[in-house]
């Protein structure tokens, strides 16, 4: 098979990579925003609105995470669409 395990492994593990990453930056985020709520409560408002406020921007900001990282993976998967197949032998077709 050649080196072929190699590489899905290596893309998978990259993937899985990236997606731990933006998972904690979004963690982060949502952090920073209930900090800043906190803060901010004893100023204005009570606790519930902020704490609503901030539940809301936690899920905007994930969900739009979210859905660019969905359409960055479906771009990647359309450039790669129209690449030339790479040269060898052809795949033998898969018996029932």
């Amino acid at each position: 098979m050649g080196g072929y395990p190699d590489k899905l492994r290596d893309v998978a593990a990259a993937k899985l990579e990236e997606g731990t990453a933006e998972v904690k930056r979004i963690a982060a985020e949502g952090y920073q925003a209930v900090t800043e709520a906190a803060r901010q409560a004893s100023r204005e408002g009570t606790l519930t609105d902020k704490v609503r406020e901030v539940v809301r921007s936690a899920a905007e900001s994930t969900e739009n995470a979210v859905r660019q990282r969905l359409a960055n993976s479906k771009q990647s998967r359309e450039e790669g669409a129209g690449q030339k197949p790479r040269a060898g032998k052809p795949k033998k077709p898969r018996r029932p």
